[in-house]
């Protein structure tokens, strides 16, 4: 869960969800309802969205409000 960051709230439920998210992917993949062009694209996504808190949208960054 370091590798997530210092300082992030609920680091746990953020591991979780980054775990589930990539091992739906896997299963998905592996059932051929991810079609091999799009693999890398919705990866990268994924990524993209938990590991830089600057991303927008991205639920380990600042929230609003």
């Amino acid at each position: 869960m370091a590798a997530l960051g210092a300082g992030r709230e609920r680091v746990e439920a953020l591991a979780e969800v980054t775990w589930g998210a990539l091992h739906g992917m896997a299963v998905l993949t592996q059932d051929g309802r991810i079609p091999a062009a799009g693999r890398a694209e919705r990866l990268d996504l994924l990524v993209t969205r938990f590991a830089d808190p600057d991303q927008p949208g991205s639920p380990a960054g600042p929230q609003p409000g």
